[in-house]
């Protein structure tokens, strides 16, 4: 019994000490974006930006917390049901995938250096070159 009320209470400190998941974009981007929006977007059924621009579509690695809490929240597809979706858009031509970013700093690195790029990190990894855009 008292391993696993432990157990529970640090499972939930571990929780608790993890932040939001934060959709990103460039300074110059929009200033914010709507969930359904964001939903459209990474299933490939939209490419436009608030501001009217084509959206380059950034990803952190298959596996990763960020990426299974972001699409939890937002498209509510697995790794799998995704990789269906984006193999079946991009041959026929209808969308282009999202570029993988390795890791939280590649992700902030490729938004910086475009201007009509969003994507998602961990709310404690934003830094000053991009802004969060929506907090979900």
């Amino acid at each position: 019994m008292k391993k696993s009320i432990l157990g529970l209470l640090i499972m939930s400190a571990c929780f608790s000490a993890n932040a939001a998941v934060v959709v990103i974009g460039n300074s110059q981007g929009p200033d914010a974006i709507s969930s359904d929006a964001v939903k459209q977007l990474y299933l490939g059924k939209g490419q436009q930006l608030p501001n009217g621009a084509n959206a380059q579509l950034f990803e952190l690695p298959e596996g990763s917390a960020e990426r299974t809490e972001f699409h939890s929240k937002t498209t509510g597809r697995t790794d799998a049901q995704l990789q269906s979706n984006w193999s079946r858009l991009v041959f026929t031509g209808k969308a282009t995938a999202p570029v993988v970013a390795g890791d939280s700093a590649a992700m902030i690195n490729a938004i910086k250096a475009n201007p009509n790029a969003i994507g998602y990190l961990d709310e404690s990894a934003v830094t000053a070159d991009v802004k969060v855009l929506l907090k979900l």
